[in-house]
């Protein structure tokens, strides 16, 4: 014991080292429970430990942490972590602070409980009292389920103020509490709900002075008008009502969902950024001036004015909707998608309309906020002003969108996805305006920098439909507008697209080139998100040329660029990504599959796992791939089929993305040794690429490539050969972007002639794919080609190997030896073993051959490969160099 650093209804609280942990720990020593039989009281202590046991199982961020729970003299205690900082109730009484500062906080705190209700915890005493504010700025909530069984009645006497002093606890308690009904998590959400109102308002939601005055208050839940002068907006409070109604089935379903009803905008996973002009603002901007006028002139009747009032000031919103979404662009929509046909058609049409109705309705709900908002004296005209302009922007856009697919154009096969770029409304509340880091943004700037977001607009969509060239030139005139216009913000965006489409090309060069602007400019800027999404990208070029210790500094960058800014979990996803991708080249796979794990945990909590759904299945996509290179195949499976259904339930069967995760669950089939369910999955995978990009895409060649491999694999040596050359027509289509792609395909083709016997044929084909291979290295920009030949230096030097055997039994060994030791020095640079071992005992072959054999060389060289293989453990290796050797 260090000392005593208070105590309260369930009992003393001590700081404490604990030697066996080397570190200060907070020792609650738990009340001892002074009624009941010692039946009774053993069976609450039991209780009581359970409960603290399954505290010390959950790990979050937001909830305090267990260490230990034990009995000492009748009595229970709970190590702790030791937290310096403040309760709630005391940092939220502390002046200066707003609603948007009290609500991040509450948000943290809500978390926690969140993560405590899905590992099947209740709190049952939520207050400001149980929840610290560390000097971290960290947010946790203690004392989960202890209250019920120890004592809660001492609590009474805690509070300071007139109420709590004789209601306590029982102010924050739920209707069934009071009525000593069963509890569950929705009981929490009301206690929540109750502190959070407090913390806003000033004041509890019931007014009451007793206990039993408070207790028929919160059943018939009679919630207390707004303070006069409020700022809070409608929407907070409307989520506190729903939380606060007596009846738990009509509250919220979960915490989770009363968080995402405090950020106010249920589609905010809908992106993208425009225009619209500055009249119809004006129109409203002059609108609201007359009102408020009209407004100063009867306070006597407030509630009455402003009621006359909204009406005709604050409902234009709908009938503007109504021109860009309507009944004529959905039923032109419908019978886009019903001429298409195809299954995903089908699937896609109902879910593209259902979102684009969603957005509508949070664009009119923002639409009519933003409005009432400067009517009721909570932002200025000019915030107003900004955010009408935003949302005008955000209405362009989404009928860019709209006038694209009803038009029947291309696009309708990628229209869910699509749908992640509509704007995001929240940009357009009076913080998003004020905080936007250039004129307010893509959405919330002038007419000149709209017209630049809708080109983004426009050139994104193009490549989502896969229309590269098309985006480009689009990107392209954006960004000619931008550096005109100086809308240094807009630049940056535009750069970073262009980045984007011209990385899918496989021009890294040109990509870093833009991307390394966008950071300076971003920089400059201040535009901190910007620059941190750049340094991600950077960071992803470097990964794709092998610079992977470069690559990890700038993720570094970004990672405590995010920081600063308390950028949440969900955007940074993308850094996690490629950081576990790195992980994974550089050969920490462990490591990458625990990052995986972890972050996925992450962002699976808390009132933000729907908006990083995509970045969760991603996450579970690449640690599946993980998890199968480490051999745990069960693990791997559960994680790749958990990212194929939510791909499948959101996008539909034939989306490109479900191909992708059905590649990896066919990898996997392939080393567990079901080669037939790989190939249906290949199979499959075929399917969804040429529907979705057409038979003679690169995805269709690659589909192709596999098949033809997964037949070999299971002896069918001429379908595998058939479809070898398929590939290799679709890649030579291609041009210089294909040509890696044909010089493999072409290595593959070689394998297979071996196998049929046809080695003249074979050495012909590997000669084509190594001169392949020279010309894939020229296309690439001359600062990269270095860095190209090592990253596939092994596939090289294992083609140049089979060139080698083959031209060894063709009767041509010194012709083999020169490109075998070429082979050889590659791979002993790349400490590639295996291959080291196989060149080695191929040049033992061509230097017992010819007429310039060297016996004590090939000897040298077959005792060399011996060795390897033994090395490696490969026991038939060895078998078949010895038995080379007793022939020789």
């Amino acid at each position: 014991m260090l000392s005593r650093i208070g105590s309260g209804g369930m009992g003393v609280v001590y700081a404490a080292y604990d030697p066996d942990l080397d570190r200060r720990v907070a020792l609650k020593l738990m009340h001892q429970q002074a009624e009941g039989s010692d039946e009774e009281i053993e069976r609450a202590s039991r209780r009581l430990q359970s409960e603290a046991k399954a505290m010390a199982q959950l790990s979050h961020p937001n909830v305090i942490t267990v260490h230990d729970v034990g009995t000492i003299k009748d009595r229970v205690f709970i190590a702790m972590e030791f937290v310096e900082g403040k309760e709630l109730s005391n940092w939220m009484r502390e002046p200066g602070r707003d609603w948007h500062e009290i609500l991040e906080v509450f948000m943290r705190a809500g978390e926690g409980l969140v993560a405590a209700h899905e590992a099947g915890l209740v709190h049952r005493d939520f207050k400001p009292d149980n929840v610290l504010v560390g000097d971290d700025g960290r947010v946790r909530v203690l004392d989960f389920g202890l209250a019920r069984r120890f004592g809660a009645s001492r609590d009474l006497a805690e509070r300071k103020t007139a109420v709590d002093r004789e209601a306590g606890t029982p102010a924050y308690m739920s209707p069934e509490q009071h009525l000593g009904k069963k509890l569950d998590h929705r009981s929490d959400q009301f206690s929540f709900c109750v502190a959070l109102y407090e913390a806003l308002y000033g004041e509890l939601p019931f007014s009451a002075k007793t206990r039993i005055e408070i207790a028929i208050a919160v059943t018939d839940g009679q919630i207390a008008p707004a303070p006069r002068g409020s700022t809070v907006p409608g929407w907070i409070r409307s989520a506190l009502v729903r939380g606060l109604n007596p009846d738990p089935d009509q509250r919220h379903e979960s915490m989770a969902e009363v968080l995402e009803a405090l950020t106010r905008d249920p589609y905010r996973v809908w992106r993208l950024g425009a225009i619209w002009g500055m009249a119809g603002l004006l129109v409203v901007t002059f609108a609201v001036l007359v009102a408020q006028a009209t407004l100063a002139s009867n306070e006597g009747d407030e509630g009455e004015t402003t009621e006359g009032a909204e009406e005709p000031l604050c409902a234009d919103g709908s009938e503007r909707m109504a021109k860009v979404w309507g009944s004529t662009q959905r039923d032109s929509l419908d019978s886009a998608f019903d001429a298409v046909d195809k299954p995903w058609a089908e699937e896609q049409g109902p879910a593209v309309v259902t979102g684009f109705d969603q957005w509508a309705k949070g664009w009119e709900s923002a639409h009519r906020e933003a409005c009432e908002a400067t009517l009721n004296g909570q932002q200025s005209e000019e915030v107003m002003n900004r955010r009408m302009l935003c949302l005008d922007n955000g209405l362009a856009v989404f009928g860019e969108l709209v006038g694209t697919l009803t038009s029947g154009e291309s696009g309708l096969a990628s229209a869910l996805e699509l749908l992640n770029e509509l704007p995001v409304l929240e940009d357009c509340s009076a913080e998003g305006v004020e905080s936007s880091q250039e004129d307010g943004g893509a959405l919330a700037g002038t007419d000149e920098h709209g017209e630049i977001a809708v080109l983004l607009v426009r050139a994104r969509q193009r490549g989502v439909a896969r229309d590269i060239p098309g985006a480009l030139e689009v990107v392209a005139e954006a960004i000619d507008a931008a550096r005109k216009d100086n809308a240094r913000a807009m630049l940056a965006k535009a750069l970073l697209l262009r980045a984007e489409l011209v990385l899918s090309t496989g021009d890294v060069e040109s990509a870093v080139a833009d991307l390394e602007e966008a950071e300076l400019k971003a920089e400059a800027l201040g535009a901190d998100e910007i620059r941190a999404s750049a340094l991600v990208s950077l960071a992803r070029t470097d990964a794709i040329a092998g610079r992977h210790a470069e690559g990890l500094r700038k993720i570094a960058r970004a990672r405590a660029i995010f920081g600063r800014l308390g950028t949440p979990e969900y955007q940074r996803a993308e850094l996690e990504l490629v950081y576990i991708d790195i992980l994974d080249a550089v050969g920490q796979r462990e490591k990458g599959e625990a990052l995986a794990k972890d972050v996925i945990g992450r962002l699976s909590s808390g009132g933000t796992a729907d908006r990083a759904a995509g970045s969760i299945a991603g996450l579970r996509q690449l640690r599946g791939r993980l998890l199968t290179t480490l051999g745990r195949y069960d693990d791997a499976r559960v994680e790749l089929e958990l990212a194929r259904d939510y791909w499948i339930d959101n996008f539909g069967a034939q989306n490109p993305n479900v191909a992708s995760v059905r590649v990896d669950l066919s990898v996997l089939a392939e080393v567990h040794g079901d080669v037939a369910l790989a190939l249906r999955e290949r199979e499959a995978v075929e399917s969804i690429y040429v529907d979705a990009h057409g038979p003679n895409s690169p995805e269709a060649g690659e589909a192709v490539e596999a098949l033809a491999q997964l037949q070999r694999r299971l002896g069918k040596l001429d379908e595998a050969l058939a479809n070898q050359r398929r590939a290799q027509t679709i890649y030579a289509k291609g041009g210089d972007r294909q040509r890696l792609a044909l010089a493999r395909a072409l290595m593959g083709e070689g394998v297979l002639l071996r196998e049929l016997d046809e080695l003249e044929e074979a050495g012909t084909v590997y000669a084509r794919a190594r001169e392949t291979w020279g010309e894939a290295i020229e296309a690439q920009p001359e600062g990269l080609r270095d860095a190209f030949r090592a990253r596939y230096g092994v596939e090289i030097a294992t083609l140049e190997c089979e060139q080698g055997e083959v031209s060894v039994a063709l009767g041509a060994p010194v012709a083999a030896r020169g490109v075998l030791e070429r082979a050889l020095g590659t791979a002993l640079d790349a400490d590639a073993r295996a291959l080291v071992a196989r060149i080695r005992f191929a040049l033992a072959g061509a230097w017992v051959a010819g007429e310039d054999a060297n016996w004590e060389r090939a000897l040298e060289r077959a005792n060399a490969a011996r060795r390897g293989f033994e090395t490696l453990g490969d026991v038939e290796s060895v078998a078949r160099v010895d038995n080379w050797l007793t022939a020789q």
